[in-house]
């Protein structure tokens, strides 16, 4: 019964161990997915480290041309949304960037508003059964947490 204490501490220890991997390996790769996002990837990831760290930088984002100043929470919720697969591309169009086809004009601006983030995400709006749709789930009114 002693012997087992020791090695049931041990797998502990070593699940603990490996959620800590696992977790630095998920913020790695959702780090490199911004390069599909972003033309300047590498030095935002820096400045986000940065601002992470306390120091006061500025995010600036550009996309084809278009430049974006951006919050850091904005970047790392662009960033998640990236590598859950929810934000397949962005271009920029005439000044205008668009994020799946779907024309934003501040990158801030989509936290607050709940419809537009919706739009991004690949939900519709249905005239006919005055709701919105996504694979088969329909919602009435959209809220943020809806959405994302």
């Amino acid at each position: 019964m002693s012997d087992s204490l020791p090695r049931r501490l041990k797998k502990l220890l070593l699940l603990k161990d490996f959620s800590k991997k696992h977790s630095l390996l998920t913020k790695l790769g959702k780090a490199l997915s911004s390069r599909y996002l972003f033309d300047n990837w590498m030095s935002l990831l820096v400045k986000y480290i940065l601002s992470k760290m306390g120091f006061k930088t500025r995010l600036y984002a550009k996309i084809n041309g278009c430049i974006s100043k951006d919050s850091s929470d904005i970047f790392s919720r662009l960033l998640s949304w990236s590598w859950r697969g929810m934000i397949k591309s962005t271009k920029c169009l005439n000044g205008k960037i668009l994020l799946d086809y779907v024309a934003v004009d501040d990158l801030n601006n989509i936290i607050s508003d709940p419809i537009k983030l919706s739009q991004v995400l690949g939900w519709r709006y249905d005239e006919t059964y005055n709701c919105w749709i996504k694979q088969g789930i329909r919602f009435r009114n959209m809220r943020e947490s809806c959405g994302a």
